[in-house]
């Protein structure tokens, strides 16, 4: 139920609840069912959710995670034109799918 909350929170843009999710433990790399298969970080990668997006980067979630389109966040943030996110994205270690394989 976490894992839900929390992918729903980023996707967003609710830093506060993200915060209170990952402080009660909640898993930060699991996929959603029904959003593409997005994880917490893509779902706000695609939003444009900055802040979010920095928070999770900083809990540790997998930045080229691919969701079932085998997208990876930095791909949804830039196809969304959220530049400042695929700018963060790329800091941390973000790179396109045909970068990852």
């Amino acid at each position: 139920m976490l894992n839900y909350l929390t992918e729903a929170a980023a996707k967003s843009g609710s830093i506060e609840v993200v915060d209170i999710l990952l402080a009660s433990g909640a898993e930060i790399n699991g996929h959603m069912s029904y959003y593409h298969g997005h994880t917490a970080l893509q779902a706000a990668a695609e939003g444009g959710h900055l802040a979010v997006v920095e928070r999770l980067i900083l809990a540790g979630e997998n930045i080229n995670a691919q969701n079932m389109k085998n997208q990876t966040a930095i791909q949804l943030a830039e196809m969304h034109g959220h530049d400042k996110v695929a700018a963060a994205l790329k800091r941390a270690g973000g790179r396109r799918i045909m970068e990852v394989n």
